[in-house]
């Protein structure tokens, strides 16, 4: 009978420290050999959450955000992003793409300016070479009246 009452007494002291959190309480020797499993039963009970949803419960969105993680409740805006657009394109190849069509427009570019300088270029030459047709235009002229001069 002494027994089963210590044992009572020893089961809601237990509770009462599992449930206030009083650790710094200390039983006799004799007794925390008998205490020393029925506290660790309360004691897990006690420290098991209660939370199903909300702000304690890493499954939702809010408890995700007061965890500061992230998973299927919560993706960061990377995982959201290509969930939304589809993959990037690859940066890398992007910039090689635009460089090469830089470089072939400056390429044809500069083609065009030889052909445009070496037009000029002829057109320069013909200028240059008229006043001599003409001189020679008119020499010829000239013999000719000359002769039709001397014919007559």
């Amino acid at each position: 009978r002494l027994r089963e009452s210590t044992d009572g007494m020893l089961s809601k002291l237990v509770l009462l420290l599992a449930v206030c959190g009083a650790r710094g309480f200390l039983l006799p020797v004799a007794h925390r050999a008998a205490v020393s499993t029925t506290a660790s039963q309360y004691a897990v009970a006690a420290r098991l959450p209660a939370v199903q949803m909300g702000r304690g419960d890493k499954r939702t969105k809010k408890g995700k955000r007061t965890a500061q993680t992230f998973g299927n409740a919560r993706p960061k805006n990377g995982k959201l992003r290509r969930e939304r657009d589809g993959p990037m394109e690859n940066v890398a190849a992007v910039k090689a793409a635009a460089a090469a069509a830089a470089k072939a427009e400056e390429e044809a570019a500069a083609a065009a300016a030889a052909v445009k300088a070496e037009a000029e270029a002829e057109a320069v030459e013909e200028v240059a070479a008229e006043p001599a047709a003409v001189a020679a235009v008119a020499a010829a002229e000239e013999e000719e009246e000359e002769e039709e001069a001397a014919a007559e």
